[in-house]
């Protein structure tokens, strides 16, 4: 069994705000996906978005290693 959640039972486990909780890269990333093949609208539709967003704004300062462009550290 997966140790990472899925947005669905994320959201249930946290009735009271109705947005999952993103902790890490790893799972902004997996909640990303879900969120594109989910098939959500409304308020929890916004939610998730919402969710997703402040995570993305929560982790923009990490760099990660594949994302580097060779050469650019000679400029």
């Amino acid at each position: 069994m997966s140790d990472v959640l899925t947005l669905e039972s994320k959201l249930m486990q946290n009735p009271a705000s109705d947005m999952p909780s993103i902790r890490t890269p790893q799972e902004l990333d997996t909640a990303v996906r879900q969120y594109v093949a989910s098939d959500l609208s409304g308020l929890e539709l916004f939610n998730y978005w919402q969710a997703i967003r402040e995570a993305s704004l929560r982790f923009s300062w990490v760099e990660f290693e594949d994302d580097r462009v060779p050469g650019e550290d000679s400029y």
